[in-house]
């Protein structure tokens, strides 16, 4: 079955969002959601999995150098990319090191974003989280690839 791959797109420039996510289902197919807040990223990525994440590096309640932390402990194996108006050395270093898998500058080329998008998406998947629950009853969900039972929507593992 070839599922349609998932990107949470996390940046709290609503235009920007909505263009950057227009752009990516219409010229990609992706299927793209967006956040405008590290915590509303974190409780949608922790209530399905997606493919990529790109997160803008300034939000207004978190860097995304420690979204990129939070993330990692949630699913180590989601890539994230960084997209951000700071250019400087520092910063792409502090998100390499808190787990980022690339970094490109606003305003980016989009066919770029777009081609790393597909290197990541087409690499093996072996350890990622399957995007479908396996449904144990009514109110209880687990999800193959990481720990995680769900019972209504807290997580018991």
């Amino acid at each position: 079955m070839n599922t349609i791959p998932r990107i949470l797109y996390v940046d709290d420039d609503a235009d920007g969002c909505e263009l950057m996510a227009f752009q990516l289902n219409h010229y990609y197919g992706y299927q793209v959601d967006t956040a405008s807040n590290g915590n509303r990223a974190i409780d949608m990525l922790r209530s399905d999995p997606y493919d990529v994440l790109l997160l803008d590096y300034c939000l207004p309640d978190i860097t995304a150098v420690d979204l990129c932390k939070q993330i990692k402990e949630i699913d180590p194996r989601v890539p994230i990319l960084i997209y951000s108006a700071l250019d400087r050395h520092i910063d792409k270093k502090q998100a390499f090191s808190a787990g980022a898998s690339g970094y490109f500058v606003k305003p980016g080329d989009l066919e770029l974003i777009g081609q790393e998008l597909e290197k990541l998406l087409s690499l093996p998947k072996s350890g990622r989280i399957d995007a479908d629950p396996v449904v144990l009853s009514e109110d209880m969900r687990l999800r193959t690839g990481r720990l995680l039972l769900r019972r209504r929507s807290s997580s018991i593992i």
